[in-house]
């Protein structure tokens, strides 16, 4: 299921900025995605309400008191993430625009299929930056736990313990079920018993793994060598991004 997405629409020109809103209301529709869009009509008001609660800005450069490289640079200090594509009729703001990390550069009047081909190409990166999470049945009642948070989960007392930081959840849940929902290569079964997100190992010994906790967490014979093959992957991909 795609995320729920928020937009920001920043120009100065109404009947411009209605334009780019039926442009992203078209795109939205064709891709079968959600999004809440804001208008904002310059950089000023925009920063105002700006709390890092949005995934792509469309900017205008232009505009009368705050231009769009002004408020871009305010922007950058609260949130170097956000997606940013700078909108403009003046080809010699582009080498500006990469200093605040523009993500693409359009030129106006708006030519459709640049700006669908460029949203897809920001909503890829979007996508792939945004938290994994999973929706569980807790003791406590339903929760949505972010599976980067997961340092490893257990079995104990008949029950399927996960942790998460300083942070238990515990729930009626078998471990098979949980590695399934999960789905995860990070993760590793070491243990009859346990299941690690191998982002927080911080060393192993013989038999046992120690967490970034220092949880101690056993690593079965038979699945010494398998944890340590699958480890070196981990390990390896991180260095290819």
């Amino acid at each position: 299921e795609k995320a729920m997405n928020h937009i920001a629409i920043i120009e100065d020109e109404l009947e411009t900025a209605h334009q780019y809103h039926d442009l992203l209301e078209s795109y939205l529709h064709q891709r079968q995605r959600c999004a809440v869009i804001d208008l904002y009509p310059q950089g000023k008001t925009f920063l105002e309400s700006f709390r890092k609660q949005y995934d792509l800005l469309l900017m205008d450069i232009q505009m009368d008191e705050m231009d769009g490289i002004e408020t871009a640079r305010y922007v950058r200090k609260q949130d170097p993430e956000v997606c940013l594509i700078f909108i403009t009729s003046m080809e010699q703001f582009a080498i500006q625009g990469y200093q605040v990390e523009a993500f693409r550069y359009l030129l106006k009047p708006l030519n459709p299929e640049e700006l669908f081909s460029a949203l897809d190409k920001a909503y890829a990166r979007i996508d792939k930056a945004a938290p994994q999470r999973i929706l569980i049945r807790t003791l406590e009642g339903e929760t949505q736990l972010e599976v980067n948070q997961i340092e490893y989960a257990e079995i104990r007392q008949r029950q399927l313990w996960i942790h998460c930081g300083v942070q238990l959840y515990r729930c009626n849940m078998t471990l098979n079920r949980f590695e399934e929902l999960l789905n995860n290569p990070d993760f590793f079964r070491c243990h009859e018993g346990y299941l690690i997100h191998m982002k927080y190992v911080r060393r192993f010994g013989r038999q046992e793994v120690i967490m970034n906790s220092e949880a101690v967490i056993p690593v079965s014979r038979m699945k010494k060598n398998d944890f340590l093959a699958a480890f070196a992957r981990y390990v390896g991909a991180r260095q290819d991004v």
